[in-house]
């Protein structure tokens, strides 16, 4: 197939014609048809986050008609970051449609964050992928239909939600070849260009194919940086041994540089991590690759945070029996078998002496394990066909859940859609049959049954398997502690600290929270409250940070609650509120006039001074004790009269703004002895 016939508008139009190429490249060649009269505008209205919406016609299986254009308005406040995903996208796009500039693309997303550049995407067959950075924003989200030809398969139309992220987006999806993109933040969502579906790249004399861009990923000091693949597909050539800029790579650096001694290590398919972690508070990535008129993978999205660099995590992570046969027969099953005699369901376990096979018309293709309780679920272990003479394996699956057999779920991905595995290994060199390839899950799950889809496969559809996960139940085990570089004597205002829950739970918890003195506590960036899942981040922590914190988790066996972490903040004096302020004194007569302050530690030195018009004098205090100070006042002169000040200070540092008091004349007005003898004199003439 000439690909060229997608683009060449002399060589339209053409009536009917089906290409297929990567998944980002399905297109339907139908007739082209002019109108005179343009297109029908119709607004969808105002909504705000959370929200699903659908296009006109969806729930009963209709597209919406030919020349119109729908657009829905999406309104998000400051600090609300937002995702928009589409878990199903359906649409109408025919090739001659690249002919028609107003046809051209299906869907239009332009999303206006606060004053900066409007971020505009353009799609056809493949939905768009965006995630706000907190800001106030206003998204458009325009769809256009145009001609349809009724004797090709009728298309839904989409459904799109727009749900609240854990995480700001950072330029999501839109890094300018050869551009560098710089993050300062907590925590924030990263994607390659044009995740999920980048463009299949056709050569022309005015572009080049060869894109590289760079990422600066900083944190605040003392921390490092976690960074999360949710997602990953940058595949290499077929055949090929290592990752390559020419096939995809994305080079991973600590720090800033990317000098080969930073460099963690150059990642695709052969070789991809789930989570990498710094050593410093900064991280480098560099994406490269040469666009292909097809196999483009999806590119990669993840979630970086601040956070303590941690151990692998290995817990829950135990074969459940099907290879030593805990799991009895009875507890498997499958929708076909190929021969009952040597490729039946009982030998689809992991090193077994043949494999389970489907038939070749069995549609379904599917092996399933029922735990007859409930577990917790990590990851999958698969081998092709045991003595068979070539490469049989499973290349492309997928994994569904169900607690009874009847309703069951499929994995998600970030953009809302099913996870579907690839085995990239299946295509090196030296594959056999027998080479153990693990698949980790997104999360772990918790289930009764577990079950896999093939959907493609190397010669015959075949396979031995073991699941990996933990058994037993219980509640929640919850254990709550500060980030281990911080020392709870050394934490002072305007630091940043690191809360951390460590977790044991069977089945795994479906939901974790976060509670500040018995109150729930959620993300609210501007006051500096980062939640995410089993890290708590106080940015730039105050006096009124302080006090007890817990995290909670919960299960389908009940709700746990960790041990209270007393958070002490240290900080410098301030003044006592509803302390006296005013008193009242008579000259020559001792007045006693008491400063209390606030601080931590308690241990506070006082300086007083009298202010007045002619200068400040100092005073010396004839009483301290912890934040508590008094001085014996004597008013010598009308003049003495006035205002005190009072600084305390301790490790910490200085008072900012001293503690104001007022001495007024017992009879409550200042006057002059020259005054009152006045006024006595004309009283008694």
């Amino acid at each position: 197939m000439d690909v060229r016939l997608l683009i060449d508008s002399s060589r339209l139009p053409v009536l009917q014609l089906r290409f297929e190429g990567t998944e980002a490249m399905h297109y339907e060649l139908g007739p082209l048809i002019c109108r005179a009269e343009g297109f029908r505008d119709v607004f969808m209205g105002v909504y705000r986050p959370p929200y699903q919406f659908t296009t006109p016609g969806y729930d009963g299986g209709k597209y919406p008609p030919p020349f119109y254009r729908y657009t829905w308005t999406i309104k998000t406040s400051k600090y609300e970051a937002t995702e928009l995903v589409f878990p199903q996208y359906d649409v109408v796009h025919y090739a001659s449609y690249n002919a028609i500039p107003e046809c051209r693309n299906v869907v239009t997303l332009r999303a206006q964050e606060g004053d900066s550049k409007p971020v505009v995407f353009t799609r056809q067959t493949s939905p768009p992928y965006y995630v706000s950075d907190g800001s106030e924003m206003v998204m458009n989200l325009t769809l256009t239909t145009c001609n349809q030809d009724s004797h090709l398969r009728r298309r839904k139309g989409f459904k799109a939600s727009i749900r609240r992220a854990d995480c700001p987006g950072t330029y999501v999806g839109t890094g300018e070849n050869k551009g560098i993109t710089y993050i300062r933040t907590i925590c924030g969502v990263i994607a390659s260009k044009e995740y999920p579906f980048p463009y299949n790249y056709y050569i022309s004399s005015h572009m080049s194919n060869e894109y590289t861009h760079s990422w600066i990923l900083q944190v605040f000091r003392n921390y490092v940086i976690r960074l999360e693949f949710n997602d990953f597909d940058i595949p290499p050539d077929p055949g090929a041994k290592n990752c390559t800029p020419e096939s995809g790579i994305l080079w991973v650096y600590n720090g800033i540089g990317t000098s080969s001694e930073r460099l963690i290590g150059g990642f695709c398919n052969l070789n991809r991590k789930g989570i990498l972690y710094s050593t410093s508070n900064y991280m480098t990535l560099v994406f490269s690759t040469r666009w292909k008129r097809t196999g483009n993978g999806r590119g990669f999205q993840a979630v970086f945070s601040a956070e303590l660099q941690q151990e692998e995590i290995t817990t829950c992570a135990e074969p459940l029996g099907i290879e030593s046969g805990e799991i009895s027969n009875l507890q498997m099953m499958a929708s076909s078998n190929e021969n009952e005699e040597n490729y039946f369901f009982t030998n689809g376990r992991l090193n077994s002496p043949s494999g389970w096979c489907a038939t070749f018309q069995d549609s379904a293709k599917e092996f399933t394990v029922d735990f007859w309780e409930l577990v917790t679920v990590n990851g999958i272990v698969l081998q092709g066909l045991k003595g068979a003479s070539k490469r049989t394996a499973v290349k492309r699956f997928y994994i569904s859940f169900s607690n009874n057999s009847l309703v069951w779920k499929f994995e998600e991905e970030p953009i809302g859609r099913q996870k579907i595995y690839v085995c990239d290994q299946c295509e090196f060199d030296n594959y056999t049959n027998d080479l153990e390839i693990r698949f980790d899950f997104l999360k772990p799950i918790s289930t009764r049954n577990v079950q896999i889809k093939i959907l493609e496969y190397y010669r015959q559809p075949c396979l031995r398997l073991e699941i990996l996960g933990c058994k037993g139940k219980d509640v929640p085990q919850l254990s709550l502690s500060l980030g281990s570089i911080l020392r709870h004597s050394n934490i002072l205002e305007g630091n940043d600290v690191y809360f951390e829950c460590n977790i044991s739970a069977n089945p795994w918890v479906s939901e974790t929270g976060w509670r500040f003195e018995g109150h729930e506590l959620v993300t609210n960036i501007s006051a500096g409250v980062i939640v995410s899942n089993q890290n708590l981040v106080l940015q730039n922590v105050q006096r009124s940070n302080r006090g007890k914190y817990s995290c909670t988790a919960t299960n389908s066996e009940s709700q746990g609650e960790s041990n209270h972490v007393y958070l002490r903040v240290q900080y410098s004096p301030v003044c006592k509120q509803n302390q006296e302020t005013t008193y009242r004194a008579t000259l020559h007569y001792p007045v006693q006039i008491s400063c209390e302050v606030e601080a931590d530690p308690d241990d506070v030195e006082f300086h007083w001074e009298f202010k007045s018009s002619s200068g400040n004098l100092k005073l010396v205090s004839s009483y301290t004790s912890g934040t508590k100070s008094v001085v014996n006042y004597i008013p010598i002169s009308e003049s003495d009269f006035g205002t005190l000040q009072c600084w305390g200070s301790n490790s910490v540092g200085s008072q900012r703004v001293p503690c104001l008091f007022f001495v007024i004349p017992a009879g409550g007005l200042l006057l002059s002895t020259m005054c009152i003898y006045r006024i006595l004199e004309i009283t008694n003439g």
